[in-house]
């Protein structure tokens, strides 16, 4: 599992969202803890697969916060967890991430 990520439940297997209240308490900025978040929906919310999100990733974050995000994975030699979508009460899948 990536850092910061939340686990929804007892699954081991699916991320569900960035622990906001950890990035707060490890000192990082407002706009350090948008690149983490911004960094993570391309990851998981964009359709790209995994290497295609890392190409961007690389592309768009070659230093600061989010760079250690696409780095977990690029090195990752059991890859990532899926994403986790919850439904809020339309039955739209809403993320717990927030800035």
């Amino acid at each position: 599992m990536a850092p910061f990520c939340l686990v929804p439940g007892l699954s081991r297997n699916r991320e569900a969202g960035l622990n906001i209240v950890d990035l707060r308490r490890a000192g990082l900025k407002l706009e350090e803890r948008r690149q983490i978040r911004s960094a993570f929906h391309i990851l998981y919310r964009s359709g790209l697969n995994v290497a295609q999100a890392v190409v961007r990733l690389e592309g768009q974050f070659p230093s600061g916060p989010a760079r250690g995000r696409w780095e977990f994975v690029k090195t990752s030699s059991r890859g990532i967890c899926g994403w986790k979508a919850h439904s809020d009460a339309d039955g739209d899948a809403t993320s717990t991430a927030e800035g």
